[in-house]
């Protein structure tokens, strides 16, 4: 089952808000090949710096926290996990693309049709 870990960065001096990126480990090659197909959309999807996709295990030390029994963190922390669910996220990323297509033949509709031009099928996203 694919994990997600967040690495903190480094904030830059025009960050409005902590950078970060994704880490999804644990992945088949299936799942691979669909997330780094479209690691930018899913970046920018959700703020992310970069989405980093491996099929081993990748443990982050600084990802851990554990809370007391008030629900307070404790000094010595434990891993977090986060299970993900692929066909969701793959359902997601199928509505994006889709949104994205629509949007760009509305564009190129728009802009031929002021243009005066005769319309012709804008480039589809792969």
């Amino acid at each position: 089952m694919p994990r997600l870990q967040i690495l903190e960065l480094p904030e830059g001096t025009h960050d409005d808000r902590p950078p970060f990126a994704l880490v999804i480990d644990q992945v088949t090659d299936k799942t691979l090949a669909d997330i780094t197909h479209n690691e930018t959309v899913l970046a920018e999807g959700i703020g992310a710096r970069h989405v980093l996709v491996f099929a081993e295990t990748v443990e982050i030390p600084d990802n851990v926290i554990t809370l007391d029994h008030n629900g307070h963190p404790t000094p010595n922390p434990g891993p977090v996990r986060v299970k993900l669910d692929v066909d969701d996220l793959r359902a997601q990323l199928d509505e994006f693309r889709a949104h994205v297509e629509q949007a760009i033949t509305d564009l190129h509709q728009r802009t031929t049709k002021a243009a005066g031009r005769p319309h012709t099928e804008p480039l589809r996203t792969v």
